[in-house]
Parts: C-alpha cells; structure tokens; sequence
C-alpha cells in the first residue's frame, strides 16, 4: 500500500508488515488509516487522522465496547482517574453515543518521524488497555467508580511491596 508522499505513518505499518486500510476524511479532512493493536486486556482499533501535509496527526484507539444507560457517570470516574494518571494521552467519552476512546494530538511544522508516531500509538494503546479492566468492572460487575480505582491503586501497592524490582510489560503490540 503506498501513498503518494512519503509518510511516516504508511513507512512505518509498511516496515512492520502491519495490515492496514486508508480511507478519506477525518478530523483533519485528509485520511485516516485504521489497523489493529493487540494489549494484555483488549484488542484495539487503532484510528490515525492525518492532515494532507503530514504534520498534524490525530490517534484514537477504541474497541466496540459501549457503556450501558446509567453507567457513564461511573465510568467517567474512571476515564477521569486514567486522565490524571495520562501525560499524553486522553481518554474520552461520548455520553451521546455511550462510546468511550482514547487519544492523542500532535501537529508539527514538521513531518513527525517514525519513533514520534510509534510513541503516540504505544501511549494510546497503552493507555486504553490500562483501564479498559476497571471500566468492564463498571460495566460488567457492577463496581462503582470509586471501587474499582480503590482496588486498583491497592493493586499497585501490594505489586510494589512484593517485588523491588521494575514490572516488564507484556504488551504484544501491532498486528
């Protein structure tokens, strides 16, 4: 699949042996190239909307998961949790749809690089797949908010007293 322009979103999905589909329009009114990106929790749509001159880009990373009526306010608890956990990235919900996504901006004088465009995907998607188990505990189990960030961070307590060295991320990546 090639583009007309050297791109360092298509170079690098290209590279990787990465299957994708392009497709016109999006929030920069050029294309959007979709593919899929496999955490420890979920499997993520990947979404990358890119201005004509390569230098503003936009990714979503999303699964088909809705939030029933009633549970938005609780699941916001948790996107708002994850966004003050975040540095780059947003989680977002669409209290219209009850669709809920997370992303990240970024826009150039410059065509990003390959490795600015691996971090942005690896930030979305790790961020989705984070909290992606506390909100189908919302969802699914009936948890509050509150709940399920409480058991989180007791989580992340008990895993810091029992081991002193750092966690390696089991994260299998791009298909």
């Amino acid at each position: 699949m090639a583009d007309e322009v050297s791109n360092p979103i298509i170079d690098f999905l290209d590279g990787k042996k990465i299957a994708y589909r392009i497709k016109e329009g999006g929030c920069w009114n050029h294309r959007i190239i979709n593919f899929s990106y496999t955490g420890v929790n979920a499997d993520i749509e990947c979404l990358v909307h890119y201005s004509e001159n390569l230098s503003d880009y936009t990714i979503f990373g999303m699964t088909g998961n809705n939030i029933p009526k009633g549970k938005s306010q609780e699941v916001m608890k948790v996107a708002n949790f994850a966004n003050l956990k975040s540095l780059y990235t947003t989680m977002i919900i669409n209290e219209e749809t009850n669709i809920f996504w997370t992303r990240c901006t970024i826009t150039s004088k410059d065509v990003i690089s390959t490795d600015i465009f691996n971090r942005m995907v690896n930030n979305v998607c790790l961020m989705y797949d984070d909290f992606i188990p506390l909100i189908m505990k919302v969802i699914y189990a009936d948890n509050t908010g509150e709940e399920v960030i409480s058991n989180y961070l007791q989580s992340l307590k008990k895993d810091e007293s029992e081991t002193s060295s750092p966690k390696s991320v089991s994260f299998t990546g791009y298909e």
